[in-house]
């Protein structure tokens, strides 16, 4: 293989990148957030996205501006779901609001647990939830909180907000969610123009999704980097050309140094409308 491409997800994107390492295979454009494809420093790994780092640090920084005082992470009881409470608890002290700790779940919690951890929130004094892990579990603990007349504001990052919203329906509406990319169905951009077209073409049918633009995004990258690489591509010219690039791929940004591979830094916040559809 002369590179790996494209895995979907942070467990199976952090399995990918274990695997690139073993092999020497570069690992470019994981759609997934994870600190763990950052931090420590992978020279093979390149992401695009931005990670869920910089999507908490936008939530909470519009959390504070609309007057929310107090910020507790929804999130899967993991490693990485310990790294992201870490994460929000730095942010949220970098944005001067107050932390409302940890709500940690597993798989298997029972509606009983999801009321208990709504009262602790409660009991907290917690106005702003966001969360990382199952959008299932997070429905339901949404659910419960609607069901006890709660006024915590529930929010969310990228990963699984369609499909969130949709299942919701009238109690997703005022959600924010935070993206990785700019509004599928709204053509400001170079990027976003050149995706509607190719799904005209393609799949006239087919929705246009944030998760579709991702993925249109990803490749964006890869064939950019590639072109810019030239036609004699060894795994050595491909990572002398990510050694130092950037790119301007229609409205996002795209950057690598050696030590540093950011890819985009993009986040934009959505609201959820009436219709169950994302506004700006």
């Amino acid at each position: 293989a002369f590179l790996l491409f494209g895995s979907v997800e942070g467990g199976p994107s952090t399995a990918v990148m274990k695997a690139a390492i073993a092999t020497n295979v570069p690992f470019f454009g994981p759609i997934a957030g994870p600190p763990g494809l950052r931090r420590p420093h992978q020279p093979l790994v390149f992401p695009v996205r931005a990670e869920h780092r910089e999507e908490f640090r936008a939530l909470i920084a519009h959390g504070k501006s609309l007057g929310l005082q107090r910020v507790a992470l929804f999130h899967a009881d993991t490693a990485v779901g310990r790294e992201h409470l870490a994460n929000v608890e730095l942010l949220a002290g970098q944005a001067q609001m107050a932390f409302g700790g940890g709500a940690p779940f597993k798989g298997d919690i029972s509606e009983a647990q999801l009321d208990a951890t709504v009262a602790a929130l409660s009991q907290r004094q917690v106005d702003l939830v966001i969360n990382h892990g199952s959008a299932g579990i997070y429905e339901r603990l949404i659910r419960r909180a609607k069901a006890a007349n709660s006024r915590i504001q529930f929010w969310g990052v990228n990963s699984g907000s369609a499909s969130l919203a949709a299942a919701l329906g009238p109690l997703g509406q005022g959600m924010v969610f935070s993206q990785v990319v700019p509004n599928p169905r709204v053509g400001k951009s170079p990027l976003v123009r050149r995706f509607q077209a190719a799904m005209r073409q393609a799949a006239p049918a087919a929705p246009l999704t944030y998760g579709a633009l991702e993925g249109y995004m990803t490749a964006t990258a890869l064939v950019t980097v590639l072109r810019a690489t030239g036609p004699k591509l060894s795994r050595a010219s491909l990572l002398g050309t990510l050694g130092r690039f950037e790119a301007d791929l229609g409205g996002v940004n795209l950057r690598y140094r050696t030590g540093d591979h950011t890819g985009s830094s993009f986040v934009d916040l959505a609201l959820v409308g009436r219709d169950g559809r994302f506004v700006q």
